[in-house]
């Protein structure tokens, strides 16, 4: 079991039948029209990690016959051998297993350390002279780094740092991928082994029985190995966050001090303090500085570093939230508590520690769409919002100027004040300016790795 430092831990009462409840809710009725749930979406990514350690054994083991068949004669006897196949799915599974150790962990830990030179220049005041580095074949510096943390995950080394969370996630991720390739690997061998098991015994119907039966098993070991997996994923769909994205691999804001604050803030690591009650955290700046990003991250972070995972996290814009109160003021929503996206209620589980509202002060044509006196004004008037916020740390992101921040402090402060209580609100994150736009662009590839290591 990993150990946390200062950090909610709680026993896990929920039990498998939850799970298969939860994952078969939403992989049956994810569809074109409703959506596509992050459980639903990582379900397949999964299973093509199975098929490509079931049909690439299959598939290389073709290759081996016909190949070696052009030299050698008496091929076709040697794979009678049960070790043939054997030798067959080790050689791919290991290949893989190396693939996402050299190439994934590898290009994870670079980009890691890119973010960290990109921060340096940015707290000097200096443009960024590096490149993000893309080749694919390791380095011995790579070699170096991936030994290293993998070293740590074996012997379960503290998470203390952001970095020792982004490595733990990274491994973690490329782990259940190579169980997925193992079981995939496993069941090709058996498919390739019943034949030789059922005419030594004389039953044909072992031919076709075997591999179903080890296909069946290997899903069993899935699916208890992937437990907190499975429930990591339906939080991040519940959470209905935009997008995923790494806080470590964001190099806004430069400042260690923003950093560890808003990650306490956000992961709640002063659960047991003064400190530790409901409060606030504002992200102001102008367009394209990287608000929502930030915000994101700091959800997504909070909800990889919950175990078991829970719901602890929801993302939701400004304007909903106001829809939402008001149709919660004229009826009670009908619709279940969770399930695919076209069956969810708007407004997700109430049971949410963290909540991200997004698009506060909006930028419009003539400056923010909302002022901090009628942001105010609002909460101030509107009871059931102020209930709402007044349970759970709130992150806003705020869409002005950043010298404006102290006056959006004091809405917070005056918004939530009860008498005798003063409502806590966090150092703000002021982002001054735009990311260039160098930085904002990435690839498609880039995307989808960032997302990879939000599993």
């Amino acid at each position: 079991m990993l150990q946390i430092p200062n950090y909610r831990h709680t026993r896990d009462t929920r039990s498998f039948r939850d799970l298969w409840v939860e994952v078969s809710k939403q992989v049956t009725g994810s569809d074109i029209e409703s959506g596509y749930s992050y459980i639903y979406t990582w379900l397949t990514n999964q299973f093509g990690h199975f098929m490509i350690g079931f049909a690439g054994t299959i598939l290389v083991g073709w290759l081996a016959i016909e190949g070696f068949g052009l030299f050698f004669r008496r091929v076709n006897y040697l794979w009678h051998w049960p070790w043939a196949g054997i030798a067959v799915a080790v050689v791919w599974f290991v290949l893989w297993v190396l693939k996402e150790w050299l190439v994934d962990v590898a290009t994870a830990l670079r980009d890691l350390h890119f973010t960290d030179e990109q921060r340096l220049a940015l707290l000097h005041n200096k443009t960024i002279g590096t490149e993000r580095r893309s080749y694919i074949i390791p380095k011995m510096s790579d070699l170096k780094n991936v030994s290293t943390v993998l070293f740590a995950h074996v012997t379960r080394r503290k998470c203390i740092t952001m970095a020792d969370w982004f490595k733990y996630d990274v491994v973690r991720d490329s782990q259940m991928d190579s169980r997925f390739y193992l079981a995939g690997g496993f069941t090709a061998v058996a498919m390739y082994l019943a034949p030789t098991v059922a005419a030594h015994y004389g039953h044909t119907s072992f031919t076709g029985w075997i591999p179903f039966l080890t296909f069946v098993a290997t899903l069993i070991w899935l699916f208890a190995r992937s437990r907190d997996w499975l429930w990591a994923n339906i939080a991040f769909d519940r959470a209905q966050l935009p997008f995923v994205s790494r806080f470590v691999l964001n190099a806004r804001p430069p400042g260690d001090g923003a950093r560890q604050n808003s990650m306490a803030f956000a992961t709640r690591r002063n659960d047991n303090s003064e400190d530790g009650r409901p409060g606030h955290l504002i992200i102001i700046g102008p367009p394209k500085s990287g608000r929502t990003t930030i915000a994101v991250a700091l959800g997504v972070e909070a909800l990889l570093q919950t175990l078991p995972p829970r719901d602890v996290v929801v993302y939701t814009t400004f304007c909903k939230l106001l829809d939402r109160v008001a149709e919660a003021q004229m009826a009670p929503a009908t619709s279940s508590a969770s399930g695919p996206p076209g069956t969810r209620p708007v407004w997700p589980p109430d049971v949410a520690e963290l909540l991200i509202v997004d698009d506060v002060g909006a930028q419009g044509a003539n400056g923010p769409l909302l002022s901090p006196v009628q942001f105010q004004a609002e909460l101030k008037a509107n009871q059931p919002l102020r209930k709402i916020c007044d349970s759970k740390h709130v992150i806003w992101v705020i869409g002005d100027n950043p010298n404006n921040s102290q006056h959006w402090i004091a809405a917070i402060k005056g918004a939530f004040a009860h008498p005798g209580f003063t409502p806590r609100v966090v150092p703000p994150i002021e982002l001054s300016a735009p990311i260039p736009q160098r930085e904002r662009l990435r690839s498609a590839q880039q995307w989808a790795r960032m997302s990879a290591y939000g599993t």
